[in-house]
């Protein structure tokens, strides 16, 4: 409608996809630290790492592919969702990668199991 708001979820254009695979994060001062992806999207991630990420820091997030293979992908921190969860924005992801990743982001959801209130 035109009208503009601060809502960020209304400015996304991008499917997000619910999932959970361990990424390691480097940091702005080149620490090496764990992480949890908890949703991706072709233009970044959610994920909750134990350490403090200040906003508009740039990072690499190391993710690594079931064929023994990893992609390291440039993002900056755009927003702190919580304690320890942190939104970011790939700064650089090519069309190969971006593929690699939704089919990364498709066998976790192959492989998730059903919710235990569903198998009754």
């Amino acid at each position: 409608m035109g009208t503009q708001s601060g809502d960020s979820k209304e400015r996304r254009h991008d499917l997000r996809i619910d999932v959970s695979f361990p990424v390691v994060v480097t940091g702005p001062s080149g620490d090496r630290i764990p992480a949890v992806v908890e949703n991706v999207s072709l233009s970044g991630v959610l994920m909750r790492i134990d350490s403090t990420l200040p906003l508009q820091s740039h990072i690499k997030l190391e993710v690594q592919l079931g064929d023994d293979s990893a992609l390291d992908i440039p993002a900056v921190v755009i927003r702190a969702t919580g304690p320890q969860s942190y939104g970011t924005a790939f700064a650089e992801l090519s069309e190969a990668d971006a593929d690699r990743l939704m089919d990364l982001a498709a066998q976790c959801l192959k492989t998730a199991a059903p919710a235990p209130w569903y198998l009754g």
